[in-house]
């Protein structure tokens, strides 16, 4: 068994902390505000009473019922300012392995908030000689013309790019100082229970369409396939790499986590309208001209000019190594969109 600090409390924290859990594992999770994220998970030890089961039904369908998050009662709880290096170091005295699972809100300050963070997590971990593992993306690859694998060129074409390349360069490099043990997991835009704000397919796609609405995501072509990683997946390949001895060679590499087959905006659209039991789903493009007026007044718009190429081209993420590694395969596509909706198997 070892204990294991999870950094972070969204949805790769939580579903990397259910896998570890299942594994006996001491499992402590710290952040700003001590609580997880998402409003699906038993806080404090204390059952959902009847007004919070009716009011997480009408916002995540079905979120209250989701009996493997019951293990997370489980974990030990912190609040954890991640940017003091010296507190971090002594926090994480007596632990085997660090997950950075952190995701900070302000999308637009990731260049002034990443560094620090990363900086402090490398130096506990180095002081400590722990095990690293690093949930990244996909950003530093920048604009691709075929499927990206492990050794696609890093050749980021924006401030976030930069950042999140930077990020693993530094782990790498106190990896091959022989400091830590270091790893990191990159996945695709995820879906998921409980990060309805976090997700891109989620928020302006799998929600409207749920609904019966019409779906305008602010940027992308609704024909271009995209690869989506399921944050359960993502979690179970960073408990996998957890887990693992020093002696691994699956140290020092970055893995693509396991995910289901490319498909489009609207082949999404198309199957969540029939297992949402909805009329057949309308997925309109946002022109030009209207995303630049709307990016006047969310702010949001003007950060997805770096990685709009994602969603307007194939973007499809290439994870052979890690399936034949570790022999791990995606959580079938259906089902995670059945859970997201709260729908049950037919």
């Amino acid at each position: 068994m070892s204990k294991i600090l999870i950094l972070g409390a969204g949805g790769i924290a939580r579903e990397t902390a259910v896998e570890l859990l299942s594994r006996n594992h001491e499992v402590h999770v710290g952040s700003r505000s001590g609580r997880w994220r998402g409003g699906v998970v038993p806080q404090e030890g204390a059952a959902h009473s009847p007004q919070e089961v009716a009011q997480l039904d009408r916002t995540i369908p079905g979120a209250a019922s989701i009996p493997r998050y019951e293990i997370l009662r489980n974990a030990e709880l912190h609040v954890l300012n991640a940017a003091d290096a010296n507190y971090l170091s002594d926090v994480s005295t007596g632990f085997d392995v660090i997950i950075n699972a952190m995701n900070p809100k302000n999308y637009g300050e990731w260049a002034e908030t990443w560094p620090p963070i990363n900086k402090s997590v490398i130096e506990a971990a180095s002081r400590h000689g722990l095990k690293l593992v690093i949930t990244g993306n996909l950003y530093g690859y920048g604009k691709v013309t075929e499927p990206m694998t492990e050794s696609t060129p890093l050749n980021p074409n924006g401030t976030k790019g930069q950042v999140r390349v930077k990020m693993w360069q530094d782990a790498l490099s106190a990896h091959h100082a022989g400091h830590v043990r270091a790893a990191e997991v990159r996945s695709s835009d995820y879906v998921g229970v409980g990060i309805d704000e976090q997700s891109y397919l989620g928020k302006f796609l799998i929600g409207p369409v749920s609904r019966g609405k019409t779906a305008w995501p602010p940027v992308g072509r609704k024909d271009a396939p995209h690869t989506w990683t399921s944050v359960r997946d993502a979690g179970r390949l960073i408990a996998r790499i957890a887990e693992l001895p020093d002696s691994d060679p699956a140290w020092g590499r970055p893995w693509h986590t396991p995910s289901a087959p490319a498909l489009s905006f609207h082949e999404v659209a198309d199957q969540v309208a029939e297992l949402a039991g909805q009329r057949t789903p309308r997925v309109r493009e946002v022109p030009q001209a209207g995303i630049k007026a709307m990016s006047l007044f969310m702010p949001i718009l003007r950060e997805l000019e770096e990685t709009k190429h994602q969603f307007e081209n194939p973007f499809i993420m290439d994870d052979s190594k890690a399936r034949e590694y570790f022999g791990m395969s995606e959580t079938p596509w259906e089902e995670t969109l059945r859970e997201v909706l709260g729908v049950d198997r037919g």
